[in-house]
C-alpha cells in the first residue's frame, strides 16, 4: 500500500504566499505578481519577524487581515491547477509500489503516511522536509516527473531517519 499522500492545503499555501510576497524567502519573481494585493506595512511586519519562533500578536493580525485577500485573489485562481497536479502525482505513487520497496530495503514498516503538501509559491526557494512527523512541503514549479523524483528522495531520507 502506498504511504505517500499528496495534499493541497490552502492554509499552508497561504503562509508560504505571505512569506514570498514579504520576501522572507528566496525572491524568484513570485512576489512581483502578488505584492500589489497587500499593504506595504503588513509585508514589513512579516519581514521584521521572519525566522522567529511562533507568531507575535502583530504577525497574527497581519495574517488574519490578509487571508480573505489571498483566498479571493490567489487561491481560487490556482486551486484547480494544483488539484490536477496533485492527482497526477498521487496516481504515480499509487501505481508504483515505491513505498513498499523502500520500506523493505530499509527494513522498516512505517505505520503512518508521508504527507506531501504542494505549494505554488515555492519555486527556487527551499522545499522543507520535517522528518519527525513525515511531512514535506514541495513547490509545483517543476514537472510531475521532477516532483516525483524529488519526493522519492525525500521519502528515502524520511525512512532512514525512522529506521
Amino acid at each position: 500500500m502506498n504511504k505517500i499522500r499528496i495534499n493541497v492545503d490552502r492554509n499552508i499555501n497561504y503562509i508560504y504566499h505571505m512569506n514570498a510576497v514579504a520576501k522572507c524567502s528566496a525572491d524568484d519573481g513570485y512576489a512581483g505578481k502578488y505584492v500589489r494585493l497587500h499593504k506595504v506595512e503588513d509585508l514589513e511586519v512579516l519581514k521584521q519577524n521572519a525566522g522567529k519562533q511562533g507568531y507575535t500578536p502583530e504577525v497574527s493580525e497581519v495574517l488574519k487581515g490578509n487571508f480573505d485577500i489571498y483566498i479571493y485573489n490567489v487561491w481560487y485562481e490556482i486551486r484547480s491547477e494544483m488539484m490536477e497536479y496533485a492527482e497526477s502525482l498521487q496516481k504515480r505513487f499509487n501505481e508504483s509500489g515505491f513505498t513498499e520497496e523502500e520500506d523493505a530495503k530499509a527494513g522498516v514498516q512505517s505505520k503512518t503516511y508521508f504527507n506531501v503538501y504542494l505549494c505554488n509559491s515555492i519555486s527556487n526557494g527551499a522545499e522543507e522536509l520535517y522528518t519527525e512527523d513525515g511531512r514535506l512541503v514541495v513547490g509545483t514549479n517543476q514537472t510531475v516527473d521532477e516532483a516525483y523524483a524529488y519526493i522519492q528522495k525525500a521519502y528515502r531520507r524520511y525512512i532512514s531517519s525512522i529506521g
